[in-house]
């Protein structure tokens, strides 16, 4: 949709009746497959999803996280695919367990799939925003053995050659290039010296990957949506105690405004006919006078009740 929002915008309009990307993630995210796995050294069982094949897995993950980063990035499309985000984002959780549990001695599957997958599992990292605000740790952090295993397989000698190629492919070369773009731009361990990074591969066996990681990804999704519906209420009390003083306040208005409108009428009977303009039986015994003294009743009458209206503009803060 950023990169190419000319052709974005020709789809849209050929089918103007489709919410095209929304329509799109929901069927990605209804043809998933559900299957439970079994961590070998553990013998717990953890719930993946996946599509058809590693390589249709990646591709499918590579959208999803795209997809999540264009809603993050618009307050409109935040508020239009809420729900739908949430469900992306606990995909994309399950995925990983997916490819965390899936890998064999650093490949899923054929040269092609454990390249794309590679791509995607750290492409995730950069597109999935931090779980909480003010913590500069994102929700999904890519396995550093998983991926360091990837890495190096994809980079033995034996499959890059001296021009620059993979095995000398075309298509293969084209991805295994993109891969290593996403790896500096996306993984977090390039910035690392190679000392770190070694025991940290050390140190970060396979062990980790274990259901605990999936049920602590759960329940940190969880604890997300949470927060949201909590940042959500407080928004919706906060408006509705503004709307409460505006109520009183204009209560408070209404009822001032009938006293003064009672009281001024009976001063103006009072003073009029004391100072015998007109008599009790509504005489008028001089015109010009009464139409003078009606004139200044009305303009003090006016003048009380836009200093009643105007009270909060003129002599309360709004922050208060």
């Amino acid at each position: 949709m950023k990169a190419r929002p000319d052709i974005f915008a020709d789809i849209c309009a050929a089918l103007p009746e489709l919410d095209v990307q929304g329509d799109i993630i929901q069927y990605l995210l209804h043809k998933k497959t559900e299957q439970t796995l079994t961590v070998d050294f553990s013998n717990e069982e953890v719930l993946a999803y996946w599509w058809d094949d590693y390589f249709s897995t990646a591709e499918v993950v590579s959208a999803l996280a795209l997809f999540h980063h264009y809603c993050s990035g618009s307050e409109d499309a935040a508020a239009q695919y809420a729900p739908l985000t949430r469900a992306v984002k606990e995909t994309l959780v399950r995925a990983c367990t997916y490819f965390e549990q899936g890998q064999v001695e650093g490949m899923w599957g054929s040269h092609i799939d454990t390249i794309r997958v590679t791509h995607a599992y750290v492409l995730i990292r950069r597109m999935i925003p931090q779980r909480l605000h003010g913590l500069n740790e994102p929700l999904i952090v890519p396995e550093i053995h998983t991926t360091f295993k990837a890495l190096r397989w994809m980079c033995d000698p034996k499959q890059i050659f001296s021009d620059g190629s993979f095995l000398h492919t075309m298509f293969l070369t084209i991805f295994y290039a993109s891969a290593l773009i996403e790896v500096y731009r996306s993984w977090e361990p390039c910035r690392d010296s190679i000392d770190k990074i070694y025991d940290d591969v050390v140190w970060f066996s396979p062990v980790r990957t274990t259901p605990e990681r999936s049920k602590r990804l759960a329940a940190e999704l969880v604890n997300t949506e949470l927060e949201e519906r909590l940042a959500s209420a407080k928004a919706e009390s906060e408006r509705l105690s503004r709307s409460l003083v505006t109520l009183r306040r204009i209560r408070g208005k209404i009822v001032a405004t009938g006293l003064l409108f009672i009281i001024g009428l009976t001063l103006f009977l009072i003073v009029g006919n004391t100072a015998k303009l007109f008599t009790t039986s509504f005489r008028m015994l001089r015109a010009s006078d009464f139409w003078q003294y009606t004139a200044l009743g009305f303009v003090l009458l006016s003048a009380a009740l836009t200093l009643i209206w105007k009270w909060d503009t003129l002599f309360v803060d709004d922050d208060n």
